[in-house]
């Protein structure tokens, strides 16, 4: 499938200004860092927000994450195996917990570090991009930061104010996840006095925001 858009936003009630002023300074970078944490490439974020709303537009997102070749580095050598050999229980765990089968361990050594090393070599099939999604936005929008946050009704999650949409689109479709108890859909809203209605977001390029 082709690099589609993300549109991620958190319609709110009223946001202080200055408390708005920095989150739109500061998100940008912490968007990137995600992305480049899940392995995501992308064209470029952008970010934007008026007092009822802060939302994140990550132009031309991969559609799959890449594969990855890595190494790991597990316990000495001599704490692995046994004098004729065998695996121990450290070695044992070591290749287990990575999912790789014991034969597949090598000893060699480390920079940085003396002796040698038990090391398991393994790939990581890369996810597809819609089912990281709903685990990645619900991480981003707890991991932001408020001067003053607010808890409200029966929820446990903090935010500046209370959370009274979330919109969460890749290209024309939802991303199905729930947040500080509100599940995300199409639908964001227009000016609270000029047009307070639902505005339905049918595909990206319908996207408008207003200076509410």
């Amino acid at each position: 499938m082709p690099a589609e858009d993300l549109l991620f936003e958190i319609g709110c009630e009223e946001i202080p200004a200055k408390m708005l002023t920095r989150q739109l300074a500061e998100l940008p970078a912490i968007v990137e860092a995600q992305l480049a944490s899940a392995r995501l490439a992308h064209g470029g974020v952008r970010v934007l927000g008026t007092p009822r709303r802060l939302a994140v537009i990550v132009h031309q997102l991969a559609d799959r994450q890449p594969d990855l070749d890595e190494e790991i580095v597990g316990p000495p050598v001599g704490a692995a195996f046994a004098p004729d050999g065998t695996l121990t229980k450290a070695g044992q765990g070591f290749a287990a917990k990575n999912g790789v089968e014991p034969s597949a361990l090598t000893k060699q050594e480390v920079p940085g570090k003396k002796g040698q090393y038990v090391v398991a070599r393994r790939r990581v099939i890369g996810r597809d991009t819609r089912a990281l999604l709903p685990e990645l936005l619900v991480a981003l929008a707890s991991s932001l930061q408020w001067p003053k946050s607010q808890r409200w009704g029966w929820s446990e999650t903090a935010f500046v104010r209370p959370v009274q949409w979330i919109v969460a689109l890749l290209g024309g479709e939802v991303v199905p996840m729930t947040w500080a108890g509100q599940s995300a859909g199409r639908t964001s809203r227009g000016h609270r006095f000029l047009a307070n209605a639902p505005v339905d977001l049918s595909r990206m390029k319908t996207v408008k925001y207003w200076s509410n």
